[in-house]
């Protein structure tokens, strides 16, 4: 039966991912790696490896089993030894749409933070409050 492990994620709960694994007849596991140590334990004869944060270096793909695959929830792969994955042969696959409505909602925030000059605004009131309370000691 195929090994899928999930190093780390920011997710509550892995549901979904448990789903899909069953579907194609291979069980999930949830690492929890917070070290190097960590990931190449949870690479040990694993199929595939998906992972959010945690680095994935050599000595971690090099347990992976034959014709595995590293899954990057997100878009970039910085924390990924791409040199070794193509040297091992081991497949690479991202997320390209990873938290794209997020991003979008943060960009329109930061625009409208910008629009009505809230940092600029905030900072005003913090230094006018900073100079009315000059000199009158702690509270």
């Amino acid at each position: 039966m195929p090994r899928v492990v999930v190093t780390d994620a920011t997710f509550p709960q892995l549901d979904h991912e448990r789903r899909v694994a069953a579907r194609h007849g291979a069980i999930l596991e949830e690492a929890r790696c917070t070290s190097e140590d960590d990931v190449v334990a949870a690479a040990n004869r694993t199929d595939v490896l998906i992972v959010q944060f945690a680095r994935v270096t050599r000595l971690a793909m090099e347990r992976l089993a034959p014709n595995s695959i590293i899954v990057r929830y997100g878009i970039g792969l910085d924390n990924l030894d791409l040199h070794a994955a193509k040297e091992l042969g081991v497949k690479v696959v991202y997320v390209p749409d990873y938290a794209t409505g997020e991003v979008a909602d943060h960009t329109a925030a930061l625009i409208l933070t910008m629009l009505r000059k809230i940092p600029f605004l905030d900072r005003s009131v913090r230094v006018e409050d900073e100079s009315t309370h000059a000199g009158q000691g702690n509270r």
